[in-house]
């Protein structure tokens, strides 16, 4: 019998089978899923999914690459700052996100838990950073209802695992169009040890989303600890609304070096809209009682090579909804993910 290798040996070894980090920021594609079975759970906010596209880095926006006229263009008018040491950066993104109620077995409406509800949305991003400094804009376009396709989507991925059927979709929240706008800064405030080996680095940073999906005000902190750390800051997982995405990364001090960094990030949340608790926008629909305020932990490990990378992250909050829900119902987003990165 052949013996199989340890998967922590496996990951000893790559660094030997993938010696170096690619010098500079080229276009960078990742791929993203998220899931709360990692850990053992399937309600609330359960799942999504993401392929997100960033344009290599550049002094100014009329020198991005890969990047349209008309992005270049919103680039300039946004005035993000594009001299002076800081990187520019333009980045597209489709995601899906979908929420369901504990008891998947009922077909009828669940008044005492959230909704079924689906998004699928299309991002786009504009950001400029340094390694002390991060400044952004996102736009964020989509639909919430049946044409999300969140119902197919699930039901595809319980059938794979062979997982209780979902029996009340015909419950979801109804189609309407989505428009978000989120505006994101940070700062680094601390830093220690040497980049070239052993460092860590914390930033303070917020965020003001204003839209359909969510409008709400957060603040937070930022962790980063690793070998071989690259600057910039931490790429912040992907549930849609809860962050902008980005990849504001510098070359580490050993270019030709892989790269292992571990975050932790805590943000609190002032919410004044969530949809997949507040309901429609413009028409009727189930809803539960949300909470104003809440906070949200993440965290996670990357290891990065010449050309790819891949990591993984947990995220947990506090409970988003209050009031008498049915006992089991999640009121709290609990997720895991995976990603992989590849530079181009």
């Amino acid at each position: 019998m052949r013996k199989r290798i340890p998967f922590f040996l496996t990951l000893a070894l790559l660094p030997v089978l993938f010696p170096s980090l690619h010098a500079g920021e080229p276009a960078t594609w990742r791929l993203e899923f998220d899931n709360d079975l990692f850990i053992g759970s399937d309600n609330g906010i359960s799942a999504g999914a993401s392929l997100q596209w960033q344009s290599a880095a550049a002094p100014d926006w009329g020198s991005l690459r890969n990047a349209s006229r008309l992005q270049r263009g919103i680039g300039r008018l946004l005035a993000i700052p594009r001299s002076g040491g800081w990187v520019c950066r333009t980045g597209l993104a489709v995601s899906q996100l979908m929420q369901t109620p504990n008891d998947l077995t009922r077909s009828d409406l669940i008044r005492e838990d959230v909704p079924y509800a689906g998004a699928l949305t299309v991002r786009a991003g504009w950001y400029a950073y340094r390694d002390e400094a991060f400044r952004g804009f996102e736009l964020t376009l989509g639909v919430v209802g049946p044409l999300s396709l969140a119902e197919g989507s699930q039901k595809a991925i319980h059938r794979l695992l062979h997982l209780v059927r979902p029996k009340g979709w015909d419950n979801q929240l109804g189609n309407e169009l989505l428009l978000n706008l989120d505006l994101a800064g940070k700062r680094k405030i601390w830093r220690a040890g040497d980049r070239s080996g052993a460092s860590c680095d914390l930033a303070l940073g917020g965020d003001l989303a204003l839209g359909s999906l969510f409008t709400l005000a957060a603040a937070g902190l930022e962790l980063r600890a690793g070998h071989n750390l690259p600057g910039g800051f931490v790429p912040l997982p992907d549930p849609v609304g809860f962050s902008m995405l980005q990849a504001a990364v510098l070359d580490p001090a050993r270019p030709g070096a892989a790269s292992i960094r571990g975050f932790v990030v805590l943000r609190g949340l002032a919410l004044a809209r969530m949809l997949f608790l507040d309901g429609n926008t413009f028409r009727a629909s189930h809803s539960v009682e949300r909470r104003p305020f809440a906070a949200v932990i993440a965290a996670g490990l990357n290891i990065e090579f010449r050309r790819w990378g891949a990591g993984f992250y947990l995220l947990s909050s506090t409970p988003l909804a209050k009031g008498d829900l049915a006992p089991g119902a999640e009121t709290r987003v609990s997720l895991a993910g995976l990603h992989l990165t590849l530079r181009i």
